[in-house]
């Protein structure tokens, strides 16, 4: 059982996931601002997560 902190992290992880999805589905390429903000928000929610886990362990 995860803590809730740790529970809404991921939460915001996977709706950032989706929305780099949805982003990447517009054909944008891999150079348009939008793609990259999309890419950047979940490269750096991810890392935040993984460190909330980690500190959970």
């Amino acid at each position: 059982m995860a803590d809730d902190h740790v529970v809404r992290q991921a939460t915001h992880t996977v709706a950032l996931l989706r929305a780099y999805r949805d982003t990447v589905a517009q054909g944008l390429p891999f150079e348009a601002e939008e793609l990259q903000r999309a890419r950047v928000a979940f490269n750096e929610q991810r890392d935040r997560l993984t460190q909330h886990m980690r500190g959970t362990l």
